[in-house]
């Protein structure tokens, strides 16, 4: 198998995009010639334009049919010699524009619709593993022999950036990311503001981070947190984002897909976690991370709507966080 143009799909979060980078630099790793195009949500399209070998990015918006259609007819008018959709769930949207591609080499996991589309299906997991194994697993799955397990971030020399972290004038930073995919992923607003107002007696900068729709909310933890920190939700794009928080001295936030960033870039970091299973979603590999849970199994996590984030207390993340910033007084 020696395919010269490949069509790789991942129509998902951000934290599911950070997970399936490592898949993404092993297909390019096996295939070092081929001409690879990537299909991703519109938001963080940024992410993938930033990486060297990526030919085409195309890009979708959620619920958007017309876009989907002209999506088709795009991909439609393309030969690939292979396209892998790399969702690990069912996404009927994802399948679809699998089934538009003209290619006789089809891959993705067999769960909806996308079991009558890839002809090269694997098998769903009979188990809960981390979700970048899951995604590695449909590469090996097609016997690909060269692994890439390291989630590479692309590197980018940004000025705004630069600039920002310039302003901060501070050799300690904090970052606090409120925002979760589901609000039942979420901590408590008022709690967030009420920990940043414990942490702000340390002699560090707290900033707020997330996306622009994440403005009010932030604004709001600010005011509960007396402004002790900045809010820079909506500042930067998820790749500057990348930028950001590799350089912080302490991340703070719910399961999500910062967080995943940070892990990337091995950031000390305290997760929040509720309603999200700490097997599938956190590298437990990383021994600067430290998670804060109190659902009771990975099922539960995974699979109720229900979630015990909320029986997280602020002293509970403080005494963590203290840990840490203790040190630095050392």
């Amino acid at each position: 198998m020696n395919p010269k143009e490949i069509l790789l799909i991942r129509i998902d979060r951000l934290g599911d995009l950070i997970l399936t980078l490592p898949a993404i630099h092993t297909v390019h790793l096996n295939f070092p010639q081929a001409k690879i195009d990537f299909l991703v949500n519109e938001q963080f399209a940024d992410i993938v334009r930033n990486i060297p070998f990526i030919r085409k990015v195309y890009t979708i918006k959620p619920r958007s049919i017309f876009r989907a259609l002209y999506l088709m007819h795009e991909i439609r008018k393309k030969t690939y010699d292979f396209v892998i959709d790399l969702n690990t769930s069912t996404n009927h949207l994802s399948s679809l524009l699998l089934f538009a591609a003209k290619s006789k080499r089809k891959a993705g996991y067999a769960v909806g619709i996308r079991k009558y589309i890839a002809n090269i299906a694997m098998p769903p997991p009979s188990r809960i593993t981390y979700e970048r194994d899951m995604v590695l697993d449909i590469l090996r799955w097609i016997k690909l022999k060269k692994i890439v397990t390291k989630v590479i971030l692309p590197e980018i020399d940004d000025n705004n950036v630069r600039e920002f972290l310039k302003t901060l004038n501070s050799n300690k930073i904090i970052g606090i990311c409120p925002s979760a995919s589901k609000t039942n992923k979420a901590w408590q607003p008022q709690k967030y503001g009420e920990l940043i107002k414990k942490i702000a007696k340390y002699p560090c900068t707290i900033i707020l981070i997330g996306s622009a729709e994440n403005k009010e909310l932030c604004a709001a933890i600010n005011k509960t947190a007396e402004n002790h920190a900045i809010n820079t939700a909506g500042m930067f794009s998820p790749v500057q984002l990348c930028a950001i928080v590799g350089k912080l001295s302490l991340f703070v936030g719910n399961n999500s897909g910062p967080m995943h960033i940070a892990q990337a870039c091995n950031t000390p970091a305290i997760i929040i976690n509720g309603n999200s299973s700490i097997t599938r979603w956190i590298n437990k590999d990383i021994k600067t991370t430290v998670v804060i849970n109190k659902d009771q199994s990975d099922y539960e996590a995974e699979n109720s709507q229900s979630s015990r984030i909320q029986e997280i207390t602020v002293d509970e993340v403080f005494n963590e966080v203290e840990k840490i910033c203790t040190k630095w007084e050392e």
